[in-house]
């Protein structure tokens, strides 16, 4: 099985009538060559980017309740009182992680050649294959296809742009 990390995370926090999105993003390589090789982790917020430590992600992602100290004018003090989170994690992007490669167990998709091979396999099965009338499932792998995009055509008219 493959092995994956969360490397960003999408937030709203509002209601559902209204609110605003952020992002918390992991670096792909870290950013300064001083860096021990940690990637670290920053909140994107409109023209803000500012660092962000992971082992808050609950804390800022999982909506739930929290304690809020709020002026109570008939006690005359703040009092703790609870009231729903509004901040909660809408879309996880996750990335897989590589594996160590052994010696003839290397995972076809870890590198570009590998992928670009499998697409020159793929491509030479597609154009062996004889014509049963049924269209190629994708034109765009085969580098003999005569495959032309369809001409634009204006929504007013219906006449080609």
């Amino acid at each position: 099985y493959y092995m994956y990390e969360l490397v960003g995370i999408m937030v709203h926090t509002g209601t559902a009538d209204s609110g605003h999105y952020y992002s918390f993003i992991k670096e792909r390589q870290p950013i300064r060559p001083t860096d021990t090789g940690d990637r670290k982790w920053h909140e994107y917020n409109d023209t803000q980017v500012v660092p962000f430590d992971s082992e808050s992600i609950p804390q800022h992602c999982y909506g739930g309740v929290e304690d809020f100290l709020e002026w109570d004018r008939v006690l005359q003090k703040k009092v703790t009182v609870k009231r729903a989170k509004v901040n909660n994690a809408y879309i996880l992007f996750y990335q897989r992680v590589p594996q160590p490669t052994q010696p003839g167990n290397a995972d076809p998709a870890s590198s570009t050649d590998s992928i670009n091979g499998a697409l020159d396999t793929q491509t030479q099965t597609q154009t062996q294959t004889p014509d049963t009338g049924i269209p190629s499932p994708s034109p765009f792998l085969s580098p003999t296809s005569s495959h032309q995009p369809p001409t634009p055509i204006s929504l007013y008219t219906n006449t080609p742009a």
